[in-house]
């Protein structure tokens, strides 16, 4: 009896193997989507904003991937990320980020701050209503969706 329900279940993987494997494969898909859409709409739906330092030249490879090192900091936390831009070292840009998972975090390049102004960074970050430079804050939002998802 139970020879025969082994061989039963193996007829049916052997009739049924590439569909099983297609399944698999969809799920794993669509779950890394939602992952990936999970940090852009969290970061949109509790966002905050401060100032990001780069800390390094562009570089081409390293444990931290391709692109610029920056830092930011929240709450007396530094978090520290890398992002494929065009930057110098010692750089100053706003990024948005989860008020929630700071990690998560958008580096904003298209608003470089100038050397010359001086901004007293908010340790919590600053509120959509509360930032010190002009914001399209709709553009940034946006911006957001595409890069992190």
């Amino acid at each position: 009896m139970r020879t025969n329900e082994i061989r039963k279940t193996t007829i049916f993987l052997e009739r049924n193997f590439y569909k099983i494997l297609l399944i698999f494969v969809l799920t794993f898909i669509i779950a890394c989507f939602m992952i990936a859409n999970r940090d852009g709409n969290s970061i949109n739906k509790n966002s905050k904003f401060t100032i990001a330092t780069t800390v390094s030249e562009w570089h081409h490879k390293n444990n931290s991937g391709v692109g610029i090192d920056y830092e930011y900091i929240v709450n007396n936390k530094i978090y520290k990320k890398t992002r494929n831009v065009d930057a110098k070292k010692g750089d100053r840009y706003l990024i948005i980020f989860d008020s929630i998972n700071p990690r998560r975090s958008c580096l904003i390049f298209f608003h470089k701050i100038d050397p010359a102004e001086k901004i007293e960074i908010k340790t919590s970050g600053w509120n959509e209503n509360e930032v010190p430079i002009k914001v399209d804050i709709s553009k940034v939002k946006k911006y957001v969706k595409e890069i992190v998802g």
